[in-house]
């Protein structure tokens, strides 16, 4: 019997239940009712502001994270890695760099050219020494997949190689100015000239840019600047494995800035300047997080 009786029960209060949902149901179709349309038509829209604010919020968000990331791929490839950061990749957002695409081809307009960072921004030293580099750096694309091929290309490792055993007078810069400068004019009148004096020679023979704004000046001409730090801003960034002759690689990076170059013979091996002896030397591409390689010789890629 007590049980029959708490059945009972729970049959009347799931009754009432349903009784008090319809009251409900009932109420707020009435209270609807006394609403105008135009009321509902208002609620409507204001329903539509509010989704539409909320979906700005949520794309305005995803771009600024973009934009974030863009920024530190820029400054990465220009002033080598972040500190802060334990590795930087290439933004995902940004359109792959085709075969066909020269360096020349490439945009030099930076966006990021000009900015400044207010006092409340909370910007760090990297940050900042990104903003300078930003004025005269070219905007980075993906780093190129493929090697490059032509005529530049080929001379560009002969000259390289002939001035293994001789010693840089000038420095590592001197070096790079060298090979890309005759690279050049080889892509241009399709001949190679492997000079035998420059590299080593106390007075400078090749023209220097001061920013990588001024890296061609003609089709028979790349000027590089007459520093390794100045140089580590141009180009554009190949990932190593793609290191054609010709290619500047920089690592080693210290405040900002790299403190060794070379020039690549390809992924394997490099031309460089040993700061210990002064000689140039072939050796084994360096390894690491802050190796970055960069491409300033036309050619086929």
């Amino acid at each position: 019997m007590v049980g029959r009786g708490q059945g009972n029960n729970a049959k009347r209060s799931a009754a009432g239940r349903m009784v008090r949902g319809v009251q409900t149901v009932l109420w707020v179709g009435s209270l609807a009712a006394g609403f105008p349309v135009v009321f509902w038509a208002v609620m409507i829209f204001v329903g539509l502001v509010i989704f539409a604010v909320a979906l700005t919020v949520v794309e305005l968000g995803s771009f600024t994270s973009e934009a974030t990331d863009d920024w530190h791929y820029q400054c990465d490839s220009a002033i080598g890695p972040d500190p802060a950061v334990t590795e930087t990749t290439a933004p995902s957002t940004t359109a792959a760099v085709t075969e066909t695409t020269a360096p020349s081809q490439l945009p030099t307009a930076n966006p990021y050219a000009g900015l400044t960072f207010a006092p409340g921004d909370s910007a760090s030293a990297w940050d900042l020494a990104c903003a300078t580099a930003m004025a005269s750096a070219p905007y980075q694309q993906q780093p190129l997949q493929t090697p490059a091929t032509g005529a530049a290309i080929d001379c560009a490792r002969q000259v390289a190689l002939a001035d293994v055993g001789s010693r840089a007078a000038r420095g590592v810069a001197a070096l790079t100015q060298e090979v890309t400068q005759f690279g050049a004019i080889a892509g241009s009148t399709g001949r190679c000239q492997v000079p035998t004096t420059v590299v080593n020679s106390e007075a400078p023979s090749v023209a220097s840019a001061e920013t990588c704004a001024e890296l061609a000046k003609s089709p028979e001409s790349v000027r590089l600047p007459s520093t390794v730090a100045a140089q580590g801003l141009c180009g554009q960034r190949v990932v190593p494995a793609a290191a054609s002759p010709g290619d500047l690689v920089f690592w080693s990076y210290s405040d900002n800035a790299p403190t060794r170059a070379g020039v690549a013979l390809g992924p394997e091996q490099i031309v460089t300047v040993d700061p210990g002896t002064g000689q140039v030397v072939e050796e084994s591409m360096p390894t690491g997080s802050d190796v970055r390689v960069k491409r300033v010789l036309e050619g086929a890629s």
